[in-house]
């Protein structure tokens, strides 16, 4: 074997190491980025609590004193129900804030919403959604769903995953079975890109509008709990008869 062959053999070598050594890092890199990204979407979760006696008030982000001084007062109470809510495309808004502040109230509930768009490189994707937008949702839930699980004060028996439009999609095809009781707002439940949905057809809640172009008369046909509004709406909470649909089938799900 000539010295110049041994040479070009050694050079593939040497190449063959440095691209495996790029991917694996490549690889490493992307799972503690998308980490760190799944952290800060924990970090700013927004809760929302009501004392069912004073009325009083808690409201802020996890990372937050006051918040974590309040996730430690719960610890020396029994275990809480708790709700995360999804937010649609758009990203979190607080035309429901009233409404979750009645439930809190009812029902003792810890409202979790998740804030997608502290991820660093979020787009708002409304109507254009891929496969990889909707996976990195799903994980992110899949994340917040661990970290509450870590939790003395969470009831395990009363854990409510909810989302409205692209939330409510989440929703429908996270594959989890942490969460006892669903609620799916403005979606259709069709399947999506090969994504199927995985909701319990009898501990689900569907709202949704007849026009809606997103969810339509027939959405999530599968739920044996469907409560559909004649109308053309998309966002449906601040309508009377949707909340009084909402509270009766908590009273139902909802062990006490």
């Amino acid at each position: 074997m000539t010295l110049l062959k041994r040479y070009k053999e050694l050079v593939q070598v040497v190449i063959a190491i440095v691209i495996t050594f790029s991917f694996l890092v490549g690889c490493l890199a992307t799972s503690s980025y998308s980490r760190d990204e799944a952290v800060q979407v924990w970090k700013n979760s927004e809760v929302l609590w009501v004392d069912d006696k004073s009325g009083n008030l808690v409201f802020g982000r996890i990372e937050q004193p006051h918040i974590q001084e309040f996730f430690a007062s719960l610890n020396l109470q029994p275990p809480v129900p708790t709700l995360v809510y999804l937010h649609g495309c758009s990203g979190p808004s607080s035309p429901n804030f009233r409404f979750w502040k009645l439930l809190s109230r009812r029902y003792g509930l810890v409202i979790i919403s998740p804030n997608t768009f502290a991820r660093t490189k979020w787009q708002e994707l409304c109507g254009r959604q891929t496969r990889a937008h909707y996976a990195t949702r799903i994980s992110d839930t899949s994340y917040i769903t661990k970290q509450l699980l870590k939790m003395p004060w969470v009831d395990r028996g009363n854990l409510i995953l909810a989302g409205h439009s692209e939330g409510g999609r989440v929703v429908a095809i996270y594959p989890g079975d942490e969460y006892s009781v669903r609620l799916i707002s403005g979606d259709s439940c069709d399947d999506y890109k090969g994504l199927r949905s995985h909701y319990p057809t009898d501990r689900t809640l569907v709202l949704a509008s007849t026009k809606d172009k997103y969810a339509g008369r027939y959405a999530c046909r599968d739920s044996k709990n469907r409560f559909i509004v004649e109308s053309a709406m998309h966002g449906m909470f601040q309508l009377p008869e949707v909340k009084r649909a909402i509270i009766g089938f908590l009273d139902e799900q909802i062990i006490r």
